[in-house]
C-alpha cells in the first residue's frame, strides 16, 4: 500500500494504493460557495484606474477582455505569493538560510518575527497525511510545540498543527475544516522514511492557522471538535456526488426536421 504526492508545475496530485484521490483543499474549494463578487469587481476597477493609459491604446474587445480577466491576475499573484512565502517559511523554521526576495521582504521579516516570538519547535514541516477511510489526503504546513500561548483563554504548552496563510483578507471559516481534515487523517508518511505512521503517534493538542503579512503576523486557534468534523464529512460526500450530478440532465430531445 502506497501514498503518494505528485508535483505537477505549480500544483500537486494524490494517489492511495495507486488511485487519484481529492486533496482536503480541493474537497473544500470544489463544494463551499464563495462570495467573490465584490472581490472580482474591485479587481477589475483597480485593474483600470492602475492601467487606464494601456486601456485606451487597446481596440474595445482587447480592453473588455483584459477587464474581464483582471481578476485572474489577482489571484494568480496571491498564489505565487503564498507558495513561495510556504517554500522560504520551511527553509526558515528548520534553521536554513535563504534568498529574501525584494517582493517578499515584509512577510519573511514577519514569519521570523513569528519564529523568534513564539520559538515553535518544529515536529514535522509539509507533512502529507492521508484518511484510507473516507479517501482523501493533504499536506499540512507545520507540526510544532509551542509554549503557552494567549488568546481568549491561555492554551498551556502543548503540541501544535500550524497552516501558513498569506492572503490579505485574513483567516476564513474554511481553514477551520481545513485543519479539521489534517488533523481526522489517519496516518502520515514519514518525511525521513516514506514509511506510513498513524497520525496519533504525533499526539496533535491544538490546531491554529498563522496569518503573515507584509505587515505583521497573527496566530489563531480554530476549532477542529466533532461539528467541524462532522461539516468537513459531508463536504467531503458531498464532493463525490459531482459527477452524478452531471447524469441529472437528460439529453436533448431530437426535434425531426421539417419535410
Amino acid at each position: 500500500m502506497t501514498i503518494r504526492r505528485r508535483k505537477f508545475g505549480t500544483g500537486h496530485a494524490y494517489y492511495v494504493d495507486e488511485v487519484k484521490v481529492p486533496g482536503v483543499t480541493t474537497i473544500i474549494g470544489d463544494t463551499t460557495p464563495k462570495n467573490l463578487t465584490d472581490w472580482s469587481a474591485r479587481c477589475a476597477a483597480d485593474f483600470a484606474i492602475d492601467n487606464w493609459d494601456e486601456l485606451l491604446a487597446m481596440r474595445p474587445s482587447e480592453r473588455h477582455k483584459a477587464l474581464h480577466y483582471a481578476y485572474r491576475h489577482d489571484r494568480d499573484s496571491a498564489g505565487r505569493r503564498g507558495t513561495e512565502v510556504h517554500r522560504i517559511a520551511e527553509r526558515l523554521v528548520a534553521f536554513e538560510e535563504v534568498a529574501k526576495p525584494e517582493a517578499l521582504a515584509g512577510h519573511i521579516d514577519s514569519y521570523v518575527r513569528f519564529l523568534d516570538t513564539m520559538n515553535p519547535e518544529p515536529v514535522a514541516v509539509e507533512l502529507v497525511v492521508v484518511n484510507r477511510t473516507l479517501r482523501y489526503c493533504g499536506t499540512a504546513d507545520l507540526v510544532c510545540d509551542l509554549g503557552e500561548v494567549t488568546a481568549e483563554e491561555v492554551i498551556p504548552p502543548c503540541r501544535w498543527l500550524l497552516d501558513l496563510k498569506t492572503s490579505r483578507s485574513g483567516i476564513w471559516p474554511e481553514t477551520a475544516l481545513q485543519l479539521t481534515g489534517y488533523s481526522r487523517a489517519e496516518s502520515y508518511l514519514d518525511p525521513e522514511t516514506g514509511e506510513e505512521r498513524p497520525l496519533d503517534s504525533l499526539k496533535i493538542d491544538r490546531c491554529g492557522a498563522v496569518h503573515i503579512t507584509a505587515d505583521g503576523w497573527e496566530l489563531r486557534p480554530v476549532d477542529t471538535g466533532e461539528q467541524v468534523w462532522e461539516h468537513f464529512q459531508r463536504l467531503r460526500w458531498l464532493y463525490d456526488q459531482q459527477d452524478q450530478m452531471r447524469a441529472w440532465i437528460g439529453p436533448a430531445v431530437a426535434v425531426p426536421l421539417p419535410v
